[in-house]
C-alpha cells in the first residue's frame, strides 16, 4: 500500500530503492496500490475495511483485464490453427 501525497511527489522507482537500503529484500512489496488519500473512520482512524475493499476492486480490474488478454491468446491460436490445417 502507498499512500500518494499531493504535496510529496515520490515516484515508485524512487520508493523501492529507499525501501531496499532500509529492509531485507523478502520484506519490500511486490506490488504498491497507490491510492490518493488514506480513508478514515469517523474516529479519523485508517478504515481498513475500506483500505481492503480498494485493493480488492484494484485486484478485480486487473484480473477482468488479465481474462480479456487470454481470450485474444486463445482466439489468436484458434484463428493459426484453423488457417493452418485448412489452407
Amino acid at each position: 500500500m502507498f499512500f500518494k501525497n499531493n504535496k510529496i511527489d515520490v515516484e515508485q522507482d524512487e520508493l523501492i530503492k529507499f525501501l531496499k537500503n532500509k529492509l531485507p529484500e523478502y520484506m519490500i512489496p511486490f506490488e504498491f496500490v497507490i491510492v490518493g488519500e488514506m480513508p478514515l473512520n469517523k474516529n479519523g482512524k485508517i478504515d481498513r475495511k475500506e483500505l481492503r475493499k480498494l485493493i480488492e476492486d484494484m485486484i478485480i480490474k486487473i484480473l477482468v483485464m488479465i481474462a480479456k488478454v487470454l481470450k485474444v491468446i486463445i482466439f489468436r491460436k484458434m484463428i493459426n490453427f484453423l488457417i493452418v490445417n485448412f489452407l
